[in-house]
């Protein structure tokens, strides 16, 4: 029988595109999506911890399924994300009826950790390693809009901003593999795209030595089928003048 599964994301858009990516993963591997609760015998929180509201909300939900657990033990509970990458093992001790705790950079290792911890009594697995990013694609909530992954984590520190410490420094995909999948992507349907990362406006840095992202961006607007581009998020240090320009020759065209 098919097992079903159901994502609950809280946070920013890098996280949903991430649920996107384990609902994929999870579907290549046998299981079946489902929007009911009750019907799930995996139940996976994808986290954030930017504010402490995300905090609550996590903590919150997931003690509310300790009776579920009582009830059902051979329901597999997985906390995932930000917040999971920060707490690890606290986690578990604040909420001892979860299976499995999974870090940011652990994605492609759910299926493997959903047949562990059938075995096992508790799975911790977070990892440091934030030379990479994930190749997994994410599955569409849309047929005509898809979310691309340009880059991951930041390195601006901010002292408000925990997403360094929980997402690790900027890493980029290369130009040819972001086109790769957009023009894939549109050869399918899609005709929006949104370009993702924490800082887009510094993408390619670690790659090129300089940001790039106005070279992607001409890049990216020259795919024949794409109707609409639009990325997030932005810091403003990073604004470059090409930037600005492919900006203002966008607004021309349509004038």
């Amino acid at each position: 029988m098919t097992e079903k599964f159901i994502i609950k994301t809280f946070g920013c858009q890098m996280n949903k595109h991430d649920s996107g990516r384990l609902a994929g993963l999870l579907s290549e591997n046998g299981y079946k999506e489902t929007a009911d609760i009750n019907q799930a015998k995996v139940i996976i929180y994808n986290t954030c911890c930017v504010r402490e509201h995300a905090d609550d909300r996590l903590y919150g939900n997931v003690a509310a399924l300790k009776e579920l657990k009582t009830e059902h033990p051979e329901v597999i509970l997985a906390v995932g994300g930000c917040l999971a990458q920060r707490d690890g093992e606290v986690l578990q001790k604040r909420l001892p009826h979860v299976d499995i705790v999974f870090g940011t950079n652990n994605h492609l290792r759910l299926p493997q950790l959903i047949k562990a911890a059938r075995k096992e009594q508790k799975i911790c697995d977070i990892s440091s390693d934030t030379t990479s990013i994930s190749s997994v694609k994410a599955r569409k909530s849309h047929d005509y809009h898809a979310w691309v992954q340009i880059t991951s984590g930041c390195n601006n520190y901010c002292s408000y901003c925990i997403v360094p410490y929980v997402r690790g420094p900027e890493k980029s995909r290369t130009i040819e593999e972001i086109i790769a999948e957009i023009t894939e992507l549109v050869l399918g349907g899609v005709i929006e795209v949104t370009l993702l990362g924490q800082n887009v406006n510094s993408y390619g840095r670690d790659l090129y030595g300089l940001p790039r992202f106005g070279a992607l961006l001409k890049k990216v607007a020259s795919i024949r089928g794409l109707k609409r581009l639009r990325f997030t998020t932005s810091h403003p240090k990073d604004l470059s003048d090409d930037v600005i320009e492919i900006g203002r020759a966008s607004c021309r065209e349509r004038v």
